[in-house]
């Protein structure tokens, strides 16, 4: 009786794993469309930030010198909104016109991650200035500015 009933069980057992088995493969045919489907409206989203083309500044604040890595549509504009309330100067050093400001913008803050005092601030020698007005970039950075 007990073999009986153990055999029942395998059978039981054997049966739901194909019916399983097969629910999964029917399933994932069509979810890897389905998936870029949902995937869709975000990138569409992510995408829509950077069509418009943006700039990455580099502004250099008088007091310690340091870099601030940012990025705007107005460089100027903000320029003037980090001036208010602050005893220091600030000069824009270099523009960079891009179509993914936001990419881009991260591109250089890793690049100069060992440099990075606080937040967008950067502690940059002439020679990093030199380097950024030259627009010799990794091409990253310039697949980056080009919207890529």
């Amino acid at each position: 009786m007990e073999v009986l009933y153990l055999v029942s069980i395998a059978f039981i057992v054997f049966f739901v794993y194909q019916a399983y088995k097969g629910f999964v493969k029917s399933n994932t045919k069509n979810s890897s469309v389905k998936e870029w489907h949902h995937l869709d409206p975000i990138s569409q989203r992510f995408e829509s930030n950077e069509i418009d083309t943006s700039y990455v500044y580099f502004i250099k604040e008088s007091g310690m010198g340091h870099i601030k890595i940012g990025k705007a549509d107005d460089p100027d504009q903000r320029k003037k909104e980090l001036s208010t309330g602050s005893s220091h100067i600030h000069e824009i050093v270099h523009l960079i016109k891009t179509k993914a400001p936001y990419k881009t913008e991260n591109f250089f803050h890793c690049h100069f991650r060992n440099k990075r005092i606080k937040g967008e601030w950067f502690d940059l020698t002439e020679n990093d200035l030199s380097w950024i007005q030259r627009e010799d970039y990794p091409r990253e950075i310039e697949d980056s500015i080009k919207g890529y």
